[in-house]
């Protein structure tokens, strides 16, 4: 699947992009990994690992892994690892590491 957009939601089977719902085909969904290529201003994922090949502007995340280059914002995670290059907003984890400055 792809997808396009500045603002990218994930929320149990749907995936949501700049307000819009994307659709999955018959609804299941077993497990759900995003790659966006090129920048993105706002990730928001409740239940998917996600990988940007570009810079992200904040990054939240329920349970999930995020990879991504530079974040121009903040990241808040609660279940998962964040994994970024710099970070030039605030950065809150209550189970999950932060991974920044740098190795990406």
């Amino acid at each position: 699947m792809v997808v396009d957009g500045n603002h990218i939601r994930v929320s149990g089977n749907q995936v949501i992009a700049d307000g819009q719902t994307v659709s999955l085909g018959d609804g299941t969904v077993v497990a759900v990994a995003i790659t966006i290529v090129g920048d993105v201003q706002v990730i928001d994922s409740e239940e998917a690992d996600v990988t940007v090949q570009g810079n992200v502007g904040t990054v939240r995340s329920t349970n999930g892994n995020v990879r991504a280059g530079n974040v121009t914002g903040n990241i808040e995670t609660r279940t998962g690892n964040v994994t970024c290059g710099h970070v030039q907003g605030g950065v809150s984890s209550r189970n999950g590491n932060v991974f920044y400055g740098g190795a990406k």
